[in-house]
């Protein structure tokens, strides 16, 4: 589903932002009012249309859940590319905790996006597996509740999250020299507000 600001012409160059969590309620009206009040175009999909989120079930697919929906984040990409009046050069991808960790991968693997918004996505995400606060999510936790996210090779580093032979700030790094864009709440111990902030200065 896609809004358009009120002044939108096929000839206007219009930046879009993208957001893959249309299986929740997050995109109010007052939201969708904010974006294109600020002269932007709004599209939304959900995101379990393309892979089901079903906790704790195993991966049924080798890449999981969260490759599929940053690839359907990509699809959203190339159809609005087909739009006249749309600006290809100015599209942004969001999403919020698991939605974010989707938006990031999208932004970090399609030179096409300009600008990757991540909010409160936590381990798998932006939050660092090996600089944790207290009460945040572990690599364990995902692999116990949410391992269809993942390809089932994660499953390896099972208890060994310090050996990993990488960590979320490469992840970030990835979308450099474009813009990321990740907001955190200090009060979500789970979502690793201090482990995020280590991975943004590593990044």
């Amino acid at each position: 589903q896609i809004w358009l600001p009120p002044n939108f012409t096929q000839a206007s160059k219009t930046p879009v932002l993208i957001c893959g969590d249309g299986c929740w309620a997050y995109v109010t009206d007052a939201v969708k009012q904010h974006v294109l009040s600020a002269g932007m175009a709004l599209a939304v999909f959900n995101r379990a249309d393309v892979a089901a989120d079903m906790p704790g079930t195993p991966a049924t697919s080798p890449c999981g859940a969260l490759a599929m929906w940053a690839w359907a984040y990509h699809r959203c990409v190339d159809a609005l590319e087909q739009v006249a009046g749309l600006d290809a050069q100015r599209f942004g991808v969001a999403g919020h905790s698991r939605g974010g960790k989707a938006a990031l991968f999208a932004g970090a693997v399609d030179t096409r996006v300009a600008l990757t918004c991540a909010n409160n996505s936590g381990a798998g995400g932006a939050g660092s597996y090996r600089q944790l606060g207290p009460g945040a999510e572990t690599l364990e936790d995902l692999l116990n509740h949410f391992p269809h996210w993942f390809a089932p090779q994660l499953q390896q580093w099972r208890g060994r999250a310090a050996q990993l032979p990488f960590d979320q700030h490469h992840l970030l790094a990835l979308i450099a020299p474009r813009a990321l864009l990740c907001t955190q709440s200090w009060d979500d111990a789970w979502a690793n507000p201090q482990g995020t902030w280590q991975s943004h200065r590593a990044a």
